[in-house]
């Protein structure tokens, strides 16, 4: 995980409505407008954790937040990274992403 000391991907995070962090970008500090991904609250019974969603899809499921934002901001930089990469193939030759859960 890349930021300057005391940074974490969690300071990106903004809840509204409550149990929903939305993660955007930031630009010096600055949180902007752009989101990267969406963390909510899960409960199964009497367990609680987070799915992590990137582009509208479940990328993951997390037993802290702060594990599930740190999932977040990996897991938008390797989407960025992959989307690069398959960006020189025909859209008929690209594949999915490997980060998102099956079934999803």
């Amino acid at each position: 995980m890349s930021g300057p000391p005391g940074w974490h991907p969690i300071l990106h995070a903004v809840e509204d409505p409550v149990g929903v962090w939305t993660m955007r970008s930031g630009v010096d500090g600055e949180v902007t407008s752009t989101v990267y991904a969406i963390v909510r609250l899960v409960r199964r019974g009497p367990e609680v954790g987070y799915r992590v969603d990137l582009d509208g899809r479940p990328a993951g499921y997390y037993r802290t937040l702060r594990g599930a934002a740190e999932a977040a901001w990996t897991g938008s930089m390797e989407l960025r990274a992959w989307r690069r990469e398959q960006a020189a193939f025909p859209l008929e030759q690209r594949e999915e992403w490997p980060g998102f859960q099956a079934g999803s």
